[in-house]
């Protein structure tokens, strides 16, 4: 993963309010990757609007719907306020939440290749294996004391992106790393995993059932 760039850190050091936003539809990296951050923020004293568009369709993420507006509420003074867009790196992606924004300077912190060549406070790394390893990395470069709530959220994400580490292949050290210092912060494996897996109900469990019966194989058994 790559190094934290100075850009971000002057970003925050220079602004007093945020928004911090996240692709519609949201997955749990969006969702652990938001909350963490904007609880970090107002450690350090800022003011944070967590917003997003939804739908929390997921039942993993269901739980932190309530922390969430749909729509940018007014600040007193726009000249030292900024907007955070967690996950993706487009003001498209947002959805309808994006209506409702005042026109204030932008920060992207995304993992996916977008093609497009970074402003001079974005946080791009495509070879991060999730937002909330960034988020993590931003932290510690700050100096963050990362609380036992805001492991847990990070870890959360960390997990829903990696497929609970199944998605990594031999390069992936670097993530578990990550992993290692975020259960010395608090993170609970166990926890993340009934969060993202005990919450089906049984007629989800069935459904998944018939549809595994009625598996085909195609193109060789492939």
């Amino acid at each position: 993963m790559k190094k934290v760039p100075q850009g971000i850190v002057w970003f925050i050091e220079n602004h007093d309010c945020f928004y911090v936003l996240g692709h519609r539809e949201p997955d749990g990296d969006c969702i652990g990757s938001q909350l963490a951050l904007a609880s970090f923020l107002k450690s350090i004293g800022k003011r944070v609007h967590i917003l997003s568009s939804g739908p929390f369709a997921r039942s993993e993420i269901l739980q932190y719907e309530n922390r969430f507006r749909n729509a940018a509420p007014p600040e007193r003074d726009y000249e030292r306020t900024a907007a955070f867009v967690l996950d993706c790196s487009s003001m498209s992606r947002i959805g309808s939440v994006s209506e409702t924004m005042p026109k204030v300077p932008i920060a992207f912190i995304d993992h996916h290749t977008s093609g497009e060549a970074p402003g001079v406070s974005d946080y791009l790394d495509h070879t991060a294996p999730a937002v909330t390893a960034m988020v993590f990395l931003l932290m510690e470069a700050m100096g963050h004391e990362v609380s036992k709530e805001e492991a847990d959220l990070l870890f959360f994400g960390l997990c829903t992106d990696t497929g609970f580490f199944r998605h990594l292949d031999e390069r992936g050290s670097a993530t578990f790393e990550v992993a290692a210092r975020l259960l010395r912060c608090g993170a609970s494996p166990k926890r993340s995993f009934m969060e993202i897996n005990g919450g089906k109900t049984l007629n989800s469990k069935k459904l998944l059932g018939e549809m595994l019966l009625r598996i085909e194989p195609h193109f060789e058994g492939r």
